[in-house]
C-alpha cells in the first residue's frame, strides 16, 4: 500500500493542499475553481505534477433535487456525472459513477473514512485523524499516482467533509 497526505500551502495569499507521497515528494495540489452548473464554494481542482489537471464540483441543487448531490468530474478525456445513491444518502456517504467503463463507488466505511470501490474491488481509503492530524490517503500499489482514479479519491474527499457537515446539521435538528 502507498500512502500520500494532504499538506496545507500558502503561497502569494493563493492557499492550495498539496498531495505528498512517502518520500516528500509533492504529487499535485488542490485548488479551489469555478465551474460552470456548480456551486462555486465546492468545485476543486487537482493539477498533478505529470498529468492533466483534474476539477470536480458539485451540480448546483434545484428544489426538485435538494436530497441527492450531482458531481460533475471534468478531465482532459472529457465530462462525468457522479452521482449520491437515493435513500441510502440519508444514512451513509454514498457516490456511483464510471470512468472508462470502469463502474466507481465511493462511500463511508465503517470507521468513518472514505472509500473508493473500482468494479467490487477496494483500491482506495482515505482517513481523516482526530484533531490535527493528518488526512491520509491509502492505495493500493497498483494503482498509478497521475491516473484520474486518484485524483477523484483526492477531490471526493472535499465533497465527503460537505456531507458530513451537512448531515451533522441535520441530526442537530432531529435530535
Amino acid at each position: 500500500m502507498k500512502q500520500y497526505k494532504f499538506k496545507v500551502s500558502l503561497k502569494d495569499d493563493l492557499a492550495s493542499i498539496l498531495m505528498i507521497n512517502e518520500q516528500g515528494e509533492k504529487v499535485g495540489d488542490i485548488q479551489r475553481d469555478v465551474m460552470r452548473k456548480c456551486d462555486d464554494q465546492f468545485t476543486y481542482t487537482y493539477t498533478p505534477v505529470k498529468a492533466d489537471k483534474v476539477t470536480m464540483g458539485m451540480k448546483t441543487r434545484k428544489l426538485r433535487d435538494l436530497n441527492i448531490a450531482k458531481y460533475i468530474l471534468v478531465t482532459s478525456e472529457g465530462t462525468t456525472i457522479f452521482k449520491e445513491r437515493a435513500g441510502s444518502n440519508l444514512l451513509r456517504f454514498r457516490v456511483d459513477g464510471k470512468i472508462s467503463d470502469n463502474f466507481i463507488s465511493i462511500e463511508e466505511n465503517k470507521d468513518g473514512g472514505m472509500e473508493l470501490i473500482l468494479d467490487n474491488v477496494s483500491i482506495i481509503t482515505v482517513t481523516d485523524g482526530p484533531g490535527n492530524e493528518k488526512t491520509v490517503i491509502e492505495m493500493v500499489d497498483d494503482i498509478d499516482e497521475y491516473s484520474i482514479v486518484f485524483a477523484v479519491s483526492a477531490l471526493m474527499f472535499f465533497m465527503y467533509k460537505l456531507y458530513k457537515r451537512e448531515s451533522w446539521y441535520i441530526e442537530e435538528m432531529l435530535t
